[in-house]
Protein backbone atom coordinates (compact mmCIF):
# COMPACT_ATOMS: atom_id res chain seq x y z
CA UNK A 1 0.00 0.00 0.00
CA UNK A 2 1.65 3.13 -1.26
CA UNK A 3 0.43 5.58 1.41
CA UNK A 4 1.07 3.36 4.46
CA UNK A 5 3.55 4.82 6.93
CA UNK A 6 3.33 2.74 10.14
CA UNK A 7 0.96 0.85 12.46
CA UNK A 8 0.49 3.94 14.66
CA UNK A 9 1.49 2.29 17.91
CA UNK A 10 4.63 4.38 18.37
CA UNK A 11 5.23 8.09 17.97
CA UNK A 12 8.46 10.09 18.23
CA UNK A 13 8.39 12.71 20.97
CA UNK A 14 10.87 15.45 21.80
CA UNK A 15 12.17 16.21 25.26
CA UNK A 16 11.96 19.97 25.54
CA UNK A 17 13.06 21.64 28.76
CA UNK A 18 13.71 18.46 30.74
CA UNK A 19 14.71 14.83 30.33
CA UNK A 20 11.92 12.26 29.90
CA UNK A 21 12.32 8.97 31.76
CA UNK A 22 11.26 5.62 30.37
CA UNK A 23 7.64 5.08 31.41
CA UNK A 24 6.85 8.78 31.79
CA UNK A 25 3.58 10.03 30.36
CA UNK A 26 4.16 12.60 27.63
CA UNK A 27 1.11 14.83 27.15
CA UNK A 28 0.54 15.91 23.56
CA UNK A 29 -2.15 18.24 22.23
CA UNK A 30 -5.13 15.86 22.37
CA UNK A 31 -3.52 12.58 23.40
CA UNK A 32 -0.79 11.09 25.55
CA UNK A 33 2.16 8.84 24.88
CA UNK A 34 4.35 6.77 27.21
CA UNK A 35 8.11 7.03 26.74
CA UNK A 36 9.70 3.71 25.77
CA UNK A 37 13.23 4.80 26.71
CA UNK A 38 14.94 7.63 28.53
CA UNK A 39 14.99 10.71 26.29
CA UNK A 40 17.58 13.39 26.99
CA UNK A 41 16.49 17.04 26.89
CA UNK A 42 16.83 18.33 23.34
CA UNK A 43 16.58 14.85 21.80
CA UNK A 44 13.69 12.82 20.38
CA UNK A 45 12.75 9.23 21.10
CA UNK A 46 10.00 6.64 20.75
CA UNK A 47 6.86 6.62 22.86
CA UNK A 48 3.92 4.24 22.87
CA UNK A 49 0.73 5.72 21.44
CA UNK A 50 -1.38 2.63 22.15
CA UNK A 51 -1.56 0.00 24.84
CA UNK A 52 -2.59 -0.45 28.45
CA UNK A 53 -0.34 1.10 31.08
CA UNK A 54 -0.57 1.25 34.88
CA UNK A 55 -0.33 4.96 35.64
CA UNK A 56 -0.42 7.09 38.79
CA UNK A 57 -3.93 8.38 39.55
CA UNK A 58 -5.57 11.03 41.64
CA UNK A 59 -5.83 9.29 45.01
CA UNK A 60 -9.14 10.93 45.87
CA UNK A 61 -11.12 9.84 42.78
CA UNK A 62 -12.74 6.50 42.02
CA UNK A 63 -12.71 5.30 38.40
CA UNK A 64 -15.00 2.84 36.69
CA UNK A 65 -14.16 0.35 33.96
CA UNK A 66 -14.29 2.11 30.59
CA UNK A 67 -14.53 5.61 32.04
CA UNK A 68 -12.84 8.35 30.03
CA UNK A 69 -9.82 9.61 31.97
CA UNK A 70 -7.42 12.52 31.57
CA UNK A 71 -3.79 13.35 32.30
CA UNK A 72 -3.27 16.24 34.70
CA UNK A 73 -0.01 17.92 33.75
CA UNK A 74 -0.22 19.98 36.95
CA UNK A 75 -0.55 16.95 39.24
CA UNK A 76 1.17 14.40 36.93
CA UNK A 77 -1.55 11.81 37.36
CA UNK A 78 -4.71 10.35 35.85
CA UNK A 79 -7.90 12.17 36.79
CA UNK A 80 -11.59 12.14 35.89
CA UNK A 81 -11.53 15.94 35.52
CA UNK A 82 -11.55 17.02 31.89
CA UNK A 83 -11.16 20.78 32.35
CA UNK A 84 -7.58 21.90 31.72
CA UNK A 85 -6.32 18.33 31.23
CA UNK A 86 -5.31 16.14 28.26
CA UNK A 87 -7.50 13.17 27.34
CA UNK A 88 -5.56 10.02 28.19
CA UNK A 89 -7.95 7.21 27.26
CA UNK A 90 -10.18 4.74 29.10
CA UNK A 91 -9.84 3.22 32.56
CA UNK A 92 -9.02 -0.45 31.88
CA UNK A 93 -9.84 -1.48 35.44
CA UNK A 94 -11.88 -0.28 38.38
CA UNK A 95 -9.90 1.90 40.78
CA UNK A 96 -11.08 2.93 44.21
CA UNK A 97 -10.72 6.45 45.53
CA UNK A 98 -7.79 5.40 47.75
CA UNK A 99 -5.91 3.61 44.93
CA UNK A 100 -2.77 5.34 43.71
CA UNK A 101 -2.63 3.68 40.26
CA UNK A 102 -5.04 2.69 37.51
CA UNK A 103 -4.67 0.69 34.30
CA UNK A 104 -5.40 2.95 31.31
CA UNK A 105 -5.84 2.05 27.65
CA UNK A 106 -4.17 5.16 26.29
CA UNK A 107 -5.81 6.99 23.41
CA UNK A 108 -8.67 4.49 23.34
Amino acid sequence: MKSFQQEGTTIDVAASGADIASGDVVPLTNMVAVAKNNIVDGESGPAAAQGVFVLPKNATQAMTLGQTVYWSTADTNITTTSSGNVIAGKAWAVAGSADTEVAVAINA
